[in-house]
């Protein structure tokens, strides 16, 4: 069978009932394992099965496990099919629904708490046994994992390389999460997603000073941890300070716990922080703020930070802004090995918009000088 470049099938291998018994027993023959993962039980070594002697259609079938596991019995092997996603791997039971129903819901659908399936994953990682590896990582995107570390009330699980180059997976109050195994008939792998077991919170948006207090009686409080996801990381607020130079802003300290450093972000009056439910995290939401003043333009482009500015939709470096004379700036960037001049107009304008991975500046509306 067609294999894609993750070493999976690219249609998915599914054997009937009855069929899935004779492999059992061609397998086995050959010395070979057979793991199976049955909804509600997990994955079991089968070493051999055994039909109902008292069921007269030898439908019944009792799957014979080693020696310290629990045996399973199947009432009906004809509402059962077995897939396999990936040679020399685990097979998935899934029984076969008889009602009619939308072709791209589940076909199985267990949930486990999330302690439970770190211990399984984990265990599956390290070839203890052949529980599914690929979870889902936000987004949408799905990822197979190689490490899960739990810190207290927290988990890290490391990923495999991938197109969307994600390392790592935070996952907070895992108390309150389970997880999901999914299995599509579309030719998609299971995987599995997490769900979290009641809302902490209602959904919910909070303006910066706002934030700020629910911060103070979450932390002091409550004694709890309180999560941003900020620039597509979760991090821990540490602290917070006011910005004095800037009435209205204040820094947050952000940490993640795998990494030994810490991370300072300016927050400003028109930042959004918006609650999301699955991850029991805020969403520090991207702004942007306009400046129409020239001491205002003038102050946000002489900050220590400020490097490229977006010129009407091209990126330049900036060298220098200074105020040549009244109502008049004077801006020099540096474009490839050119230096170029540029002068202010009465429709000046500067957008400062908080991006996902910096902060863009975005000036308008000027005009060049040929010197």
């Amino acid at each position: 069978m067609e294999l894609n470049t993750e070493g999976f099938y690219k249609k998915p291998r599914v054997l009937s009932g009855f069929k899935f018994l004779a492999h059992i027993t061609e397998t086995r023959k050959c010395g070979n394992r057979m793991p199976v993962y049955f909804p509600n039980r997990g994955t079991l070594d089968v070493i051999d099965y055994r039909l109902n002697p008292n069921d007269r259609f030898d439908c019944s079938v009792l799957f014979l496990a080693q020696l310290g596991e629990d045996d399973v019995w199947v009432e009906d092997i004809e509402e059962w099919e077995f897939v396999q996603y990936r040679p020399n791997t685990q097979w998935t039971a899934i029984k076969i629904e008889t009602e009619e129903r939308d072709d791209m819901m589940p076909l199985v659908t267990e949930t486990i708490p999330a302690r439970t399936y770190f211990k399984m994953l984990l265990n599956s990682i390290y070839g203890k046994n052949y529980f599914c590896v690929m979870i889902e990582g936000g987004g949408g995107n799905v990822f197979e994992a190689t490490n899960v570390e739990i810190n207290n009330n927290t988990a890290y699980v490391d990923v495999a390389p991938n197109a969307e180059k994600v390392e790592h997976i935070l996952f907070t109050n895992i108390d309150t999460l389970e997880f999901e195994y999914t299995t599509t008939p579309d030719g998609k792998r299971g995987y599995y997603h997490h769900i979290r077991k009641g809302n902490p919170m209602s959904e919910t948006e909070l303006a910066s000073i706002d934030f700020q207090d629910f911060y103070i009686k979450n932390t002091f409080d409550k004694l709890k941890e309180t999560v941003v996801l900020y620039d597509e990381q979760f991090y821990t607020v540490l602290g917070m300070r006011t910005n004095l130079a800037k009435p209205g802003n204040y820094y947050l300290y952000l940490k993640r716990w795998i990494y030994d450093c810490i991370r300072k972000v300016e927050i400003g009056p028109n930042q959004k922080f918006i609650y999301q439910k699955n991850s029991n995290s805020w969403l520090v939401d991207p702004v942007e703020v306009l400046f129409t003043d020239f001491n205002d333009i003038k102050d946000q482009l002489r900050a220590d930070d400020v490097n490229k500015v977006i010129v009407s939709g091209v990126e330049k470096k900036l060298k220098r802004v200074s105020e040549i004379s009244m109502g008049l700036l004077h801006f020099i960037f540096v474009n490839g090995s050119e230096i170029e001049h540029f002068y202010s107009t009465k429709n000046t304008r500067l957008r400062v918009r908080e991006g996902k991975i910096a902060t863009e500046y975005l000036l308008d509306h000027v005009k060049r000088m040929h010197v």
